[in-house]
Order: C-alpha cells, then structure tokens, then sequence
C-alpha cells in the first residue's frame, strides 16, 4: 500500500510539474517579457561577479587605492539606484524605469572603457552601479505585475537563474585574459553595454505593468502631500506592509550575507583546498548545477512551499558553512613541515626569500603562507615537507616540473573529497531556495499602492549588506583567515533560520496574514503561558 501511494504520488508530481511547465512557458509573450526583463537580474550577476573578481585580486595585491574605492563606490551607486528606481517606478512606470536604468548603464560603461582619465572611469563605474541598482529592484516587480498567479513564482524564480548566468559569464570571459584584469578588472564592465541596449530595444514592443494604472488612480485619491517622505510614513503606519517589510527586508538581508556572493571571495581558497586547479572549468561546473537546481526549485516550492523550502536550505546551508570552518582549521593546523634540504639545496634559485632570511627551523606551510603574501607552498608528492617558494610563475613552474603540488592560500589536506562535496551541496542549497525566494517573496507580498516604495527599500537593504560583506572582506579577511570567516557565515546562518521561522508567513497562494506558526513562536507562547501560571 506504501509503494503502490508513493508510485501514484511520484505521478502526480509529475503531471502537476508538466502542466506547470505548459503554463509558464507555453506563452511565447510571457517568456519574451520574462527574459527581457530578466536580463536586468543577468546584469546583476555580472555585475556582482566583476566586484568578487576585483575583490580576490585585491587580496593578492594587485590593487592600488583608486581601484579599492571603485569597489566600494559601484556598491553605493548601486544601493542609490535602488532608492531611486522606488521612487521612479511608482511615478514614471516600472518600463520607463528599466529603461532609465539601460541608458545609465551604457553611458557608464561607454565612460568607463573608452576613457582614460580617473574621472571618467570613477563616474562611469559609478553610473554602471546606479543602473543596476535600478534594474535590480524593478525588474522582478514587473514580471510579477504581468504575470497570472498561477504561474508568478515560476516566472519571477527566472531572476535568480539569470543572475547566476550574468555571474557565470563574467568568471567564463575573466580567464582569457587574466594578467591584464589584475590591474584594470574595471575594463570587465564594458560587457554590460550590449545587454543594457539589447534590453532597452526589446522594451520598446512590451506595454507598461498593468498594474500602473491603478497605482496612479490610488495616488490620484490620497490626500496631502505626494513625497517620498510622506510614503515612506504612510508605510510606517499601515501594519500589512510593515510586517511584509520585516520578512521582505530580512530574507534579502540573509540572501546577502550568507548566500553565494558571500563566498564568492573565498571560491580560489575552496577550489585550492579541493584540488580544483582548474579556474576555467570550475564556473562551468557551478553555473550547471544553479541552472538545473532552478528547474527544479518551480516544482519543489509549489510542492513545499516557499517558507518550508527555505527553511530546509538554511538548515543545510549552516551545516555546510560549519562544516568549511572545520576543514580550514585541520587545513591550519595539520599543516605539513617545510623542508629545508627542498627549500635550500632542490628549489635554490626559487625559494622565498623571507624563508631564507628567517629562522625557519620548524616552517610549516601556514607559516609559510602568513609571513609573507609572495610566498607559496610546493607539495612534494611521497614526501610530507615541501618548499616554500616565490608565489609567482617561476615557484609555481619550478613546483610543478619537481611533480609538486602548488598552493597559494590554503594548506593540503587529506580528505579533497569532502571539501569538493559539502561546497557542492552549497551551492544545490542555496540555488533550491535562497538564490530565487526572496525576489520572488518580495515582488508579490506589498500591498500595491506601497509595492514600488517596499521593494525599493528591501532593495536597499540588499547591496547595503553586499556593501557591508566587501568591505569585511577588504579589511579583515587577511588577518581573520576563511576559518573563521566561515564560522562567522555559520553564525549568521543560524540566527537567520531563527528570523525565517519566526517572521516569514507562506505566502504561496495565501494572502499576507500575520504569521503565527513556526516552532519557536509555539515553543515562545507555551513558555509564556507555563510563566503565568506559576
């Protein structure tokens, strides 16, 4: 009887899984409105991905001051924008707004690659980063507004896989010419001129949002003033849309500081400890399982729902940052001891000169690797002592012509596997949930007068907080190591699974409610009732 159910069960998942895929994609104006749309959220991952590029090149010392300042500028750019496409989405319409957002965009990326003054590349990075703060937290309300509610998470669950394509794209163009990125990585922002335009093109044969019509009749009746400050207090006084900020703003809070752009930094210390040494290969591999965990991610989230799905990722997603943490601290402090015989007689001509300058009887490879920045570990294969050599192409070929194994961040470790599988199932993780549900919770749950404000500030708080994980990484991750970075990640994690079952409702077919479920806010009110009755 078990069997027989779960057969027809397994059956009906499918049927339920096919007519949605009918009823998503089967209309060729839904799809052409959803990827033209969509291609504001690719501009996003490339976007995020040039900055985690910049980032890591930072870390090996390649940057000067200008670049760390365009970092951090294109961030706040970017936050602004989402500020301002609130206000222009609600008065100028939410098409008009996308393609304010295009010619910001390509004028910044015209400014920034063609120009060789400071200037020009300060204001054209700048402007790049307030386009795609616009498109950001527009596009997915839109698809949202025109899409049927059967069908809208399917539809708007479209923005996470294009942002990971953006992402995969900018790490597939970065190897070809790497050397040259290390010190122009801004020149990598060109690429979103042609996006930008093909966008703005392709708007021109889509009507407005429905909606827009009566969000002008609403505004048209409100008495008193029309500001964006008399909103913004119209919003704190109307509870349904202040709850649905407390979940809206929490989840893109969290989607920020633990999701893939979070160890997007620390990606060349995984794939090293991993043995990946691939840099080419290993986007590929991780953009293919975000892309199939999206197919996947329509089924699961009408089957289980948003808040139960998501729930489940972070649980998975805590485990498996713990569990970095862990393999990063054997990785510190199991290292194994460098050779002075390798160092000083096999690797003369390139071994690190800090090594040679140094009291360096019982070197490790950590050691090695914190004392100075120009130094490299070689693995010596049959051998457990290695040499510590220059960290440039000279140590690295010496090394790999004695059969060695070259590190640069991380020390080798016994069980690859394991590393290669738990930052695997990080990322099925958070493509099944985190990646896509809170742009689709935060496109649907505000009441519609209040939409384009409430997403503008969920919007907000969203590369406010990538603003704030850069800047933690610029500044701390050197002296802090992933070890502990990834705990901190861990932290977060769970913290942010506490907030998920206290504040977010199921909103899957469910009106906007306050929520009162989830097992903590039960196990909180019997605590409270046993503290009265004593």
């Amino acid at each position: 009887m078990v069997r027989g159910g779960m057969h027809e069960e397994a059956i009906a998942f499918i049927r339920l899984s096919r007519e949605e895929w009918r009823a998503s994609w089967g209309h060729p104006y839904l799809t052409r409105l959803t990827f033209t749309a969509g291609i504001g959220a690719f501009l996003v991952g490339y976007f995020t991905g040039v900055i985690s590029i910049a980032c890591i090149y930072d870390q090996d010392g390649f940057q000067s001051m200008l670049h760390e300042n365009l970092v951090v500028m294109s961030i706040v750019g970017a936050m602004v924008g989402a500020a301002v496409g609130a206000w222009t989405s609600d008065m100028l319409g939410r098409k008009f707004s996308i393609m304010m957002a295009d010619v910001l965009i390509s004028l910044g990326a015209l400014l920034a690659s063609n120009f060789s003054p400071q200037s020009f590349i300060v204001v054209g990075t700048i402007g790049i980063g307030f386009g795609v703060g616009m498109a950001s937290m527009i596009s997915p309300i839109y698809i949202a507004e025109a899409s049927p509610a059967r069908i809208r998470s399917s539809l708007v669950s479209t923005y996470g896989f294009l942002i990971a394509l953006g992402q995969f794209l900018c790490y597939l163009r970065n190897p070809s010419y790497a050397e040259e990125l290390r010190t122009s990585w801004h020149r990598m922002l060109d690429w979103v001129l042609f996006p930008a335009v093909l966008q703005f093109i392709l708007l021109w044969s889509l009507p407005e949002s429905p909606k827009m019509k009566n969000i002008k009749e609403m505004k048209k009746k409100v008495e008193g003033s029309s500001s964006i400050i008399s909103e913004i207090r119209s919003v704190r006084g109307t509870p349904a849309v202040h709850r649905g900020l407390v979940f809206g703003v929490g989840l893109q809070v969290i989607h920020q500081l633990v999701g893939y752009n979070a160890i997007a930094f620390y990606v060349p210390n995984i794939l090293e400890l991993a043995s990946w040494k691939s840099s080419f290969w290993s986007p590929l591999r991780d953009a293919s399982i975000d892309n199939v965990q999206y197919w996947i991610l329509c089924c699961l989230i009408k089957r289980n729902g948003r808040r139960k799905q998501i729930l489940y990722s972070m649980c998975g997603i805590t485990a498996c940052f713990f569990g970095m943490a862990a393999m990063f601290a054997v990785s510190a402090f199991n290292s194994p001891m460098v050779s002075s015989f390798e160092a000083t007689i096999h690797f003369k001509n390139t071994t690190c000169p800090t090594y040679t300058v140094a009291p360096a009887a019982a070197w490790t490879c950590m050691t090695c690797m914190q004392v100075s920045s120009g130094c490299g570990f070689c693995a010596i294969k049959g051998n457990k002592r290695g040499a510590c050599l220059t960290a440039n192409l000279s140590g690295e070929l010496a090394c790999l012509d004695a059969g060695g194994e070259w590190f640069l961040r991380v020390c080798p470790v016994g069980y690859r596997f394991l590393v290669a599988i738990t930052f695997k199932a990080y990322l099925m993780l958070y493509a099944s949930a985190l990646g896509t549900v809170p742009w689709v919770v935060n496109s649907e749950v505000y009441m519609l007068r209040y939409r384009g404000l409430s997403a503008g500030m969920a919007a907000v708080a969203n590369w406010l907080s990538y603003l704030i994980m850069v800047v933690l990484y610029l500044s701390f991750s050197s002296s802090l190591g992933p070890m502990y970075m990834f705990l901190l990640l861990g932290l977060i994690s769970f913290l942010s699974i506490v907030f998920i079952d206290l504040f977010l409702p199921e909103t899957t077919g469910l009106p906007l409610e306050p929520y009162v479920g989830g097992f903590l806010r039960c196990w909180l009110r019997q605590l409270a009732v046993m503290f009265v009755e004593m």
